[in-house]
């Protein structure tokens, strides 16, 4: 009997430590109020920005009046920038990001809608958004898919 429930604590011990290896869900903040800078680089993929100067190099602040005008501040000793950019198009498109996935290997998989209305507008926009993640994340592998 007791060589059972040993096997039995031993199974249930290994089920429940291949489960914590799995993916989980990773909290993140949206940088609100900026703009991609039209004299930067378009990047092929994601843009990871460790730092200020590297932020201002990619972007700038896009402040107005009222609640909820001022940039997002960006505490880069606790914190790091993932940026999507999507090409400049005259459609009005919505990036939103559902969630970010963590597997046990270091790596984060962010989870991307894009919503892109048919009828063109009579301006053109540059899609795009920052995402502000937890430092302790700032080494790992970061891809992306869309849902």
């Amino acid at each position: 009997m007791r060589l059972h429930s040993l096997i039995t604590l031993l199974a249930a011990g290994l089920l429940t430590a291949s489960c914590a290896t799995g993916n989980h869900a990773v909290s993140f903040s949206e940088a609100r109020n900026y703009f991609f800078r039209n004299d930067a680089r378009q990047p092929a993929g994601l843009l990871i920005i460790r730092s200020q100067a590297e932020l201002e190099q990619y972007f700038g602040e896009a402040a107005f009046m009222g609640k909820g005008g001022e940039p997002t501040k960006i505490d880069f000793s606790k914190q790091f920038v993932v940026a999507k950019m999507l090409p400049v198009t005259n459609h009005l498109t919505n990036i939103s990001l559902q969630r970010i996935e963590h597997s046990g290997d270091k790596h984060l998989t962010l989870v991307w809608h894009i919503a892109v209305n048919d009828t063109p507008q009579s301006y053109s926009m540059q899609p795009m958004k920052l995402v502000v993640l937890d430092k302790k994340y700032e080494g790992y592998r970061v891809s992306e898919k869309e849902e």
